[in-house]
């Protein structure tokens, strides 16, 4: 949701975006913690380029409530665009 809004307040209306999250959990000590999140984002919108929409998916993820909740844990983001 932070990336759509992201890219509509740049002028953007994509067609789609699919976001996966991979979650690692990991013991440490005597109990589990979520250590890593992996992001994978793909999206279609016309006349973009690469480099914008790399910009705007990082924009979106350092100021995503969820991320920001989550400022404890690692969050990787790879970004790309589908056709």
């Amino acid at each position: 949701m932070a990336l759509t809004a992201q890219l509509s307040r740049a002028g953007f209306t994509p067609s789609r975006i699919r976001t996966r999250a991979t979650v690692a959990l990991t013991k440490v000590g005597d109990s589990f913690a979520i250590t890593r999140i992996d992001l994978e984002t793909a999206r279609r919108f016309p006349a973009s380029t690469t480099r914008r929409f790399q910009r705007h998916a990082l924009e979106a993820k350092q100021n995503c409530p969820v991320s920001k909740a989550l400022a404890g844990t690692e969050i990787r983001l790879a970004a790309k665009l589908s056709s």
